[in-house]
């Protein structure tokens, strides 16, 4: 079964990452970097228990247009949450499409 353009619904955005340098400190901020349009699904929500502090931990799979700068350096802005990226592999099914698997930062 193949996916089609009607199947990119989701508008995401790309974030790379930037050094931002201070008098005395320096860190990493992503930026936006461009949009596309995605089909999305979750694969999987686990539940951690660290400390007695419940985190949530959400891996979802956002398939795309094949493009070439997208990196596992960058993270996933979707629906007001930040992903990072994972996993980016070309879709078995139809190479002009790309699999990314990102987690919630």
């Amino acid at each position: 079964m193949g996916i089609g353009a009607g199947d990119l619904d989701k508008r995401i955005t790309f974030l790379r990452n930037v050094d931002v340098r201070g008098e005395t400190s320096r860190r990493e901020e992503f930026v936006p970097a461009s949009k596309a349009w995605a089909a999305v699904r979750y694969v999987s929500d686990a539940e951690k228990f660290s400390a007695a502090q419940t985190k949530v931990s959400a891996v979802l799979r956002f398939t795309i247009r094949r493009r070439s700068d997208v990196t596992h350096n960058w993270r996933i802005q979707f629906e007001g949450q930040d992903y990072r990226i994972v996993g980016i592999k070309p879709l078995l099914a139809d190479t002009s499409f790309l699999e990314i698997t990102a987690g919630n930062v």
